[in-house]
């Protein structure tokens, strides 16, 4: 499951980057093992950076209420959904 998140997120962000970019994430714990497994290959793949912030879910929250921008966010869905409700991220952005 974490690896498939993690799989699908690089996914969504691949296709729309033509060049070496530093990509600015922010996840709960919850994925961190994995994610700290798989980011270095997919550094080493494409060349991109990752700059990665773990916290808590509301910890999460707070960032984003407070107007921080990413260019991805892990969180479980339940609390993407509520993101969205608060109009902190974009529905269309939610994969």
């Amino acid at each position: 499951m974490k690896l498939s998140i993690v799989a699908a997120a690089a996914a969504l962000i691949l296709p729309t980057m033509t060049f070496a970019a530093e990509l600015k994430v922010l996840s709960t714990q919850a994925t961190e093992d994995t994610y700290r497994e798989l980011v270095p290959q997919f550094e080493k793949a494409n060349g991109h950076k990752v700059t990665t912030i773990f916290t808590g879910t509301l910890d999460a929250q707070k960032r984003l209420a407070a107007g921080e921008s990413y260019d991805m966010i892990v969180m479980a869905g339940p609390a993407i959904d509520a993101q969205i409700r608060l109009n902190q991220i974009s529905a269309r952005q939610k994969h």
